[in-house]
């Protein structure tokens, strides 16, 4: 039996094809192609957030100013305050660890944080409570949590809110990263 001519001839261009493909590397491009097609990790999510809220309560007569947010140095950032005015002064602080503070900044990588407010009214009202939000970087959500009333306020909404007149009360203000 002897070999067909035109089939030796396809033969051997077949196998010089294939040399050809393979010295040219076409076998770890046609691997990486099939690699490129699993689909790609998830992107690693950044739940930092850097802001600071200044805050103003006012009675009418006297308005106090405070400042609360996420760092990344919230030490160095925090402020506390003098002892407390005269009984009939308005007067406002946060709490954190048995202190008070007029600035109280966590760390910029808490997904959630809740600042303890608490005022004291003076002789004139009603008492006003506004803010101003100012962010670098904020992935969640700012809320007003008033306990005593049960309501509560989505800071990015709106910019301020009227307190019922009392003797003093307490607020929270809370941070929720939107997951």
């Amino acid at each position: 039996m002897t070999a067909n001519p035109m089939h030796m001839k396809t033969f051997s261009a077949l196998l010089f094809m294939i040399l050809i493909f393979n010295a040219c590397g076409a076998d770890a491009e046609f691997e990486d192609d099939f690699e490129n097609t699993q689909p790609p990790p998830p992107p690693t999510e950044d739940t930092r957030a850097q802001y600071s809220v200044t805050l103003s309560l006012s009675d009418g007569i006297r308005t106090i100013q405070l400042q609360y947010g996420q760092h990344s140095n919230p030490s160095s950032q925090d402020e506390q305050m003098p002892p407390a005015p005269p009984e009939g002064s308005l007067h406002a602080f946060f709490t954190k660890d048995s202190k008070y503070f007029w600035k109280d900044f966590r760390s910029e990588n808490s997904k959630s944080e809740d600042w303890f407010f608490s005022y004291q009214t003076g002789l004139s009202g009603p008492i006003e409570l506004s803010w101003a939000i100012q962010s670098t970087r904020l992935p969640g959500t700012l809320i007003l949590f008033d306990p005593d009333n049960e309501t509560e306020v989505e800071m990015g909404s709106t910019g301020k809110v009227e307190l019922p007149l009392t003797d003093s009360g307490n607020l929270i203000f809370e941070y929720r990263f939107d997951e």
